[in-house]
């Protein structure tokens, strides 16, 4: 043991739980629920589970679990001021939901246990939400996660994120990929992508749209990001960025060294202020 410590006068912890609490059911209230350590594995159960529709889940916090903390499946359901923070994979996952709210959550300092994190390319840091049609944030925190803040990937559509705060994740502050129609408003992003390595595929913007048509970016402020907006584009790909709105959005200079490297940001509309 550390520094040699009789384990006769120790403490040990251990888990070999892979779940939780497992709720499958509709108009179900559930609050105040606070949920430590588990043994979940990566893309798999989270400690706390929802299948259903028409549910509030208030007030709840999951932390330290060794894959996701909270699963979301269904349409409806409300999640307000919950905390899915130092878990092993990730915050949460979102697959096969519509028209949800994450209201004045946090998923912070995900993906970061020893010996055992996860790569940002696969499907780690603060969240994932695929396959999903009006799954919005509002007044979100994501703060130091090994992976990107807030994150969208296939097949979402008419999402919006609003007054949310990321900050210091090593991938990008928000990234919305092949997927359609987001509306981006009022957030603010600082110092996101600083960490990001090749498994992220160069998605470290504070805000970086990839292959999703019909967006809109608007009133944004994004500083100290490696860079403050992005296009990320597969050749392959039929969605195409096509149809974009970037508007009244504010930026300070990127921490890229130099500006030049980056030509994706260097020019918007005249009277727009890019990053």
């Amino acid at each position: 043991m550390k520094d040699n410590a009789d384990p006769g006068s120790s403490n040990i912890e251990v888990s070999d739980r892979d779940y939780c609490l497992n709720i499958r059911a509709d108009y179900i209230i559930v609050h105040g629920i606070q949920i430590e350590y588990g043994a979940n594995g990566p893309q798999g159960a989270a400690m706390l589970r929802l299948i259903g529709s028409h549910n509030l889940v208030e007030n709840c916090s999951v932390k330290w679990a060794a894959g996701a903390g909270f699963t979301l499946t269904g349409n409806h359901n409300l999640i307000r001021g919950c905390v899915f923070n130092y878990n092993g994979q990730l915050g949460f996952g979102s697959g096969n939901a519509n028209y949800c709210l994450f209201e004045d959550c946090e998923t912070s300092y995900n993906n970061f246990h020893g010996g055992k994190t996860y790569s940002s390319g696969w499907e780690a840091g603060d969240n994932k939400v695929a396959f999903a049609k009006a799954v919005n944030f509002l007044r979100h925190v994501a703060i130091g996660n090994n992976g990107p803040g807030i994150w969208y990937d296939i097949s979402n559509d008419s999402c919006e994120v609003r007054n949310c705060f990321t900050q210091g994740n090593n991938g990008s502050g928000l990234f919305y990929e092949i997927s359609y129609r987001l509306h981006a408003t009022d957030n603010v992003m600082i110092g996101n992508g600083l960490n990001s390595g090749p498994e992220s595929w160069g998605a470290n913007g504070g805000i970086t749209l990839s292959s999703s048509p019909g967006c809109i970016i608007e009133r944004n402020i994004l500083i100290g990001n490696i860079d403050g907006f992005q296009f990320r584009e597969h050749p392959a790909d039929h969605r195409r960025n096509r149809k974009k709105v970037w508007q009244r959005n504010t930026g300070l200079e990127p921490r890229s060294a130099d500006p030049e490297q980056y030509p994706r940001i260097q020019h918007g509309r005249p009277g727009q202020r890019m990053v």
